[in-house]
């Protein structure tokens, strides 16, 4: 499989239609032409066996309005006539952003296909109440009138793929249970272990300092609300920052970043931390980097094990095509 991130891998082309609010295809075709070209170019013989899958999309502009769906609907279609075996949206929930009107209605600048039900830092503006859909929600159930669940399935269990990843599953050591229910497997992970000589420490309440971030600031407060469905988002350029100020000095022990599950493959690949005394001196944190190591050999083991899971829809569109289908 090769994931493609959205935002980042397809170039400046699609950013640039995102931002614009052009329709994505007219660059499309190119970026996917382009890529194709890259991995035939360099991944060897094996190139062919490459699928291409979109980890992450959303529209810059009316996330919850009419151009988030437009933009769905002729994104997710021209991905998928372009051999792009799956595409993911940007976000099942997300929370509120900053509300703005588009073309009389109000878009609440959230990622989410479905409302989080959250309201502005001040109360202003609140969201439709929790997992009313919102537009590109309808443009994404549209895709089940020529893309069916199963479509894929007999090269799928030709290939063995299905079996490898649930023998993957059972050889990895971290299951407590197992369930079949018709084709669908339903696995029960053990939780990541936690060092056993991690201290007993005190939480600090949210109400003892002020966040600070230097993009989406009024994403802020989702940092500390202690839901992991809620989320700042940052650019991921390594420019993005956050700070935690105190009303006086306190003896900070650990930082903890909470994940989603949603979030399992986007987490922090690297990070610093700086101190800064009343008097301004700044000092660097040690971090513990085999905390990082242990983390990235876990979730190494799952985008593995789920890679080998993922639908070859691209085969099946194009075995398609040659059908007249």
């Amino acid at each position: 499989m090769f994931s493609v991130p959205c935002s980042e891998t397809l170039g400046n082309r699609l950013k640039y239609a995102r931002n614009s609010g052009e329709i994505a295809s007219k660059y499309l075709d190119d970026s996917m032409y382009l890529l194709r070209d890259q991995i035939n170019r360099y991944a060897g013989a094996n190139a062919s066996k490459i699928g291409i899958s979109l980890t992450e999309t959303n529209v810059g502009v009316g996330q919850n309005t009419q151009p988030g769906a437009i933009f769905l609907a002729d994104a997710y279609s021209s991905l998928i006539a372009n051999g792009v075996f799956t595409v993911q949206w940007w976000n099942v929930h997300n929370g509120i952003g900053t509300p703005s009107t588009v073309a009389g209605q109000t878009d609440y600048n959230d990622f989410g296909l479905l409302s989080s039900g959250t309201c502005t830092s001040d109360g202003t503006v609140c969201e439709p109440p929790l997992n009313t859909p919102f537009a590109p929600y309808h443009a994404l159930k549209l895709m089940s009138s020529f893309v069916h669940p199963g479509d894929h399935n007999s090269i799928q269990l030709a290939d063995g793929e299905l079996r490898e990843t649930v023998e993957g599953f059972r050889r990895s050591g971290q299951l407590l249970g197992e369930a079949r229910v018709l084709e669908v497997y339903a696995f029960e992970l053990a939780p990541f272990p936690v060092p056993a000589d991690t201290p007993a420490l005190t939480p600090i309440p949210p109400a003892e300092f002020r966040v600070e971030t230097s993009q989406q600031t009024e994403r802020a407060p989702f940092l500390v609300d202690g839901d992991n469905d809620t989320r700042w988002i940052g650019v991921q350029d390594g420019s993005a920052m956050i700070a935690a100020r105190f009303s006086e000095p306190r003896d900070v022990a650990r930082i903890e970043l909470q994940l989603a599950e949603r979030s399992l493959m986007d987490y922090p690949r690297d990070l610093q931390i700086d101190a800064e005394d009343k008097a301004g001196r700044v000092r660097t944190c040690d971090l513990d980097r085999k905390s990082f190591v242990a983390a990235e050999g876990w979730l190494s083991t799952q985008r593995e094990l789920w890679q080998a899971r993922t639908d070859r829809l691209e085969q099946f569109v194009l075995s398609d095509r040659r059908k007249g289908k």
